[in-house]
């Protein structure tokens, strides 16, 4: 960086660990400003994704490093998302950082400008730029937020600083989405330990500055709900994948609301789902469950329908809740399979769970835009309880049929659930396992294929209504693919556990292979 007259040389420290940030200024001397920037960044450094430490430095006569009286705190969010700056400039208000009028003005800035929409007259080289292209791709400009910068002064006041950001793009003509085909390379079994592997390392390495996982990023960007459930297999794969796992549980014991579960994210309501994640993992880990937090996913349970989303409006000391008052807040299969893996709603939600499952062995969930996901949790949960052999022996032969057809399969977390439905019956379809492999990227990530549906609260007869939002990151797939792997490398190592007809596609497996 450019060095300051007077202050010598500006430094901008990124990637460094929050926690890391006050002992680096206590370290060198600013013991006082070191506590200043632990209180602030203990409020907000859980809503953001980047904390940027910058520092004016200089040596003394001694030749030692000096640090200036003054620090600044860059922060921002992945994407530049509106949705998720609201929480932040709340916080800031509550800080007495800025006042209501200037944190809704603030967020009536990002936006986008087209020649229609525009209030100015539209510049004429944009114009002449878009005559000189394809005459669907029309200019426009996007206006976000860039970054809020936090002064501190040692023994001066804090003061914040909005900056604004606008950049030039094109849009482009929509076009139908062309279904991958899956790769003709044969993967063999025996990569399968290093395919765990470069998974692991490939989530552990996705995580934010700030340690937790965002996904589905195009469509609101879910922290919560996408960390616990990445968490899950960390927390499966034991050893340093579980130190990890026991951090995220930490964050997330941190971020429960008062009184209740978790959410899709920080500005949004807890919900029963994301608190079946957030269990789900505790469960995993071998921790206890916050108190109180059962008897909250309670007044949930629709008894003999299963698990709602949302309580309907009025159940908590009277006070309406968001999304209370229509679909919503009715019993969803998706959600009802999810709770039926924890062993505390298993007696609820496991006879609506199989009076669900269709003629076609497969549950359609609410929440999601095929069955892939619901039926996975669905035959993984009747596997773990037991007693459901029949049932599971029919989703089965559906799941391996479904496998068969790699036509019908052309996304790694819909191959990766299907095959799970298989595994969760004692199934080892071997062309599968390598099919999946074969997908693995080279940072050890699959790609997105995790797509959501989001309808609206209240029903609605337009189509048009319902967000399709998929994990642009690939994160939620890759937790989902690897929690596969696992129950693939469990199966290996167990041969008892295999059926007689897979027993005969497993001659050629080493047990080092695995």
């Amino acid at each position: 960086m450019a060095s300051r007259p007077g202050q010598g040389l500006r430094i901008n420290l990124r990637d460094l660990p929050p926690d890391r940030l006050p002992a680096l200024l206590d370290d060198r001397g600013r013991a006082r400003l070191a506590r200043r920037v632990d209180n602030l960044l203990s409020g907000i450094v859980d809503l953001v994704d980047r904390v940027v430490l910058c520092l004016d430095v200089a040596t003394d006569a001694d030749a030692a490093l000096v640090i200036g009286p003054r620090i600044g705190l860059e922060i921002t969010v992945d994407g530049h998302l509106p949705l998720r700056w609201g929480p932040v400039f709340a916080w800031l208000v509550s800080r007495g950082l800025c006042d209501q009028d200037q944190a809704a003005a603030a967020m009536t800035w990002p936006g986008m400008d087209n020649p229609v929409s525009a209030r100015d007259r539209w510049p004429l080289d944009f114009i002449l730029d878009d005559l000189r292209r394809d005459r669907q791709a029309v200019a426009r400009v996007r206006r976000y937020i860039s970054h809020v910068k936090l002064a501190v002064e040692d023994g001066g006041p804090e003061a914040a600083k909005l900056y604004l950001g606008a950049c030039g793009e094109h849009s482009q003509p929509e076009t139908a989405p062309v279904a991958p085909s899956l790769p003709v390379r044969a993967a063999s079994p025996s990569e399968l330990s290093d395919g765990i592997a470069r998974a692991i390392q490939g989530l552990c390495r996705a995580r934010g500055q700030t340690g937790f996982w965002f996904d589905f990023t195009a469509n609101g960007c879910s922290d919560e709900w996408v960390s616990a459930f990445v968490a899950g297999p960390l927390a499966r794969a034991g050893g340093d994948a579980a130190g990890v796992a026991d951090d995220i549980a930490d964050w997330l014991l941190r971020r429960r609301r008062p009184g209740a579960g978790w959410g899709f994210d920080a500005g949004r309501p807890a919900d029963a789902d994301s608190t079946v994640w957030v269990l789900r993992l505790l469960d995993r880990l071998g921790r206890p469950l916050p108190t109180g937090v059962l008897d909250w996913l309670a007044g949930h349970v629709v008894h003999g329908q299963g698990l709602r989303t949302y309580r309907p409006a009025g159940t908590v000391g009277g006070a309406p809740l968001p999304y209370g008052e229509g679909d919503w807040a009715l019993p969803h299969v998706c959600v009802t399979a999810a709770g039926a893996g924890h062993p505390a709603l298993a007696a609820e939600c496991l006879p609506p769970l199989l009076a669900a499952i269709g003629d076609d062995a497969v549950c359609a969930g609410y929440w999601w835009d095929d069955t892939a996901y619901p039926t996975a949790m669905a035959a993984e949960a009747l596997a773990a309880a037991g007693g459901h052999d029949g049932v599971l022996h029919r989703m089965a032969d559906a799941a391996m049929g479904r496998l068969a057809n790699s036509g019908i399969l052309t996304s790694p977390f819909h191959l990766a659930l299907t095959l799970r439905v298989a595994l969760a019956d004692g199934r080892m379809p071997v062309a599968a396992l390598c099919r999946l492999l074969a997908l693995q990227g080279e940072d050890g990530l699959w790609a997105g294929g995790a797509d959501l549906r989001i309808p609206p609260p209240v029903p609605s007869t337009s189509a048009t209504h319902i967000i399709a939002a998929r994990d642009d990151r690939g994160l939620f797939t890759t937790a989902a693919v690897l929690d596969a792997l696992l129950s693939a490398r469990d199966a290996l190592t167990s041969r008892d556990a295999l059926t007689s007809r897979d027993v005969r596609d497993f001659a050629r497996f080493r047990h080092d292979d695995i």
